[in-house]
């Protein structure tokens, strides 16, 4: 009994489940830089035991070269994302809506999409109808319309046809601008083929799509409790 439970805890046993452990746990993380971490110290900790504990040179080959392959792609995403540059106008995007992603993955989205300007009753989505593209307002503000009756408004700084770009399910509500604006947009097979083929881009449109809602339901709740405490002004306007 005391021979085995030796076995179970010696150095040999403990290394391999380290290895194996740490390469199981890569597989839950989500960063990037961790994933790799991860998978580095499984590798070297596959290379010390393959070469100290119980010698075997072709494992301990294919560790080391696993640990040089690793840091090769943390090194090239370091390079792609400190060669990442944005405009004063991307960079609020990217700051406000999308600083969850890696520089390099944020270029990637953006470089997608287009920035135009657009005059005033320029139509973003109809209710009923599938979204056409995803829409940052940059400069304006427009009107969101429900049953042809206005229901809220959208602002410099919004996201616009987050709710359905992901899904191609008809728009909830038409929203018109008011004021000749700039936005940044990107058609919506383009946000879910980026998303399909990204996981990082596609938790990251997630994060900022729920940032959103949460903003605008915090918004409606205000609106509610003013219309509450000051309801025949409420009505007057």
């Amino acid at each position: 009994m005391e021979t085995a439970a030796q076995s179970a805890f010696s150095l040999g046993v403990v290394a391999q489940h380290l290895i194996f452990g740490l390469l199981a746990l890569s597989m839950l993380m989500h960063r990037f830089l961790y994933l790799r971490l991860a998978v580095i110290a499984s590798a070297l900790v596959g290379l010390v035991y393959w070469t100290a504990i119980a010698p075997n040179g072709v494992a301990a080959f294919w560790q080391a070269v696993l640990v040089l392959i690793n840091i090769g792609h943390i090194a090239y995403a370091f390079w792609d994302d400190r060669s990442a540059q944005f405009r004063p106008e991307e960079r609020a995007l990217v700051d406000q809506h999308f600083g969850g992603m890696r520089p390099s993955m944020a270029r990637r989205l953006l470089q997608a999409g287009e920035w135009v300007d657009m005059e005033a009753d320029g139509v973003l989505t109809i209710e009923g109808q599938t979204a056409p593209a995803l829409y940052y307002l940059q400069v304006g503000h427009g009107s969101v319309k429900v049953g042809g009756f206005d229901i809220g408004t959208v602002r410099a700084g919004d996201l616009v046809g987050e709710m359905t770009v992901m899904t191609d399910d008809p728009a909830s509500a038409t929203v018109m601008l008011d004021v000749p604006s700039r936005l940044w947009q990107v058609d919506a097979e383009t946000v879910r083929r980026l998303s399909a083929g990204s996981s990082e881009i596609g938790r990251g449109l997630e994060s900022a799509f729920f940032r959103m809602l949460r903003a605008r339901l915090i918004k409606r709740n205000e609106q509610d409790s003013e219309a509450k405490a000051h309801p025949y002004a409420w009505r007057r306007g």
